[in-house]
């Protein structure tokens, strides 16, 4: 049997053959980690995952606000779904998000907020997260192509997209998703001894909290009547 190692592309290739055609360990694959760890009798904190979706190559060791948005994001480890890292890392400037120390989001979990809700409205619009186009330009946009008034104005431009938020954290309440499901594998949260992060141990369950509060949703990370009364949900 080949190695699985970095840069053996040759035997990546042939995985992913298996994996298009369900063929041998390719069926396992096909499930993605956090089925094939349990079918495989693996760790569970080695699968790295959340919520079913794998994490990228933007570790969360590196930006906190990063790992606090794989944490809360309904779909998972998604940095489309908000690229905090961006943010920290001086490739995106908005008047909303505070940057700071990118090991340290304690009093920014409200720009995090801010930007999943304003992804929401990127998603809508089918424009690429990345061009990271401005809240104002954004809202004359969408005002011309849609003659909408109201997204004319930031301040509802932000409410559609928070709406957006708990919208979708309320189906996915619905589906099951609690708590214990906002958390990130041991595997990408041990402290490592070499490299640019380390001796930094990731903890964020203050900023989660903290994050659950700003949001309006209870203990258990589910939408409040409040809120969702306040959002005319």
């Amino acid at each position: 049997m080949e190695e699985i190692k970095w840069g053996n592309d040759k035997v990546v290739l042939k995985l992913l053959d298996k994996i298009i055609k369900r063929e041998g360990i390719g069926d396992v694959l096909a499930d993605g980690v956090r089925i094939m760890a349990k079918k495989l009798g693996v760790d569970s904190g080695l699968a790295a995952h959340v919520k079913g979706l794998e994490i990228p190559m933007h570790d969360p060791r590196a930006y906190a606000g990063q790992a606090l948005t794989y944490l809360t994001c309904c779909t998972g480890a998604n940095h489309n779904k908000g690229d905090f890292y961006n943010i920290d890392g001086d490739a995106a400037s908005y008047p909303k998000m505070r940057k700071g120390d990118r090991f340290d989001i304690n009093g920014r979990e409200a720009s995090v907020i801010a930007y999943q809700d304003m992804t929401n409205i990127y998603d809508s619009s089918v424009i690429c997260n990345f061009t990271h186009v401005n809240i104002s330009t954004m809202c004359q946009l969408l005002k011309a192509t849609t003659g909408f008034e109201s997204l004319g104005k930031k301040k509802l431009f932000m409410r559609a997209g928070e709406r957006a938020s708990n919208v979708k954290r309320l189906i996915s309440c619905k589906l099951g998703i609690t708590r214990k499901d906002d958390t990130l594998p041991e595997i990408v949260t041990r402290v490592l001894e070499s490299g640019g992060t380390a001796g930094f141990k990731l903890d964020l369950s203050e900023n989660l909290k903290t994050y659950y509060e700003k949001r309006g949703w209870n203990d258990n990370g589910v939408p409040t009547k409040e809120k969702l009364d306040e959002l005319e949900i």
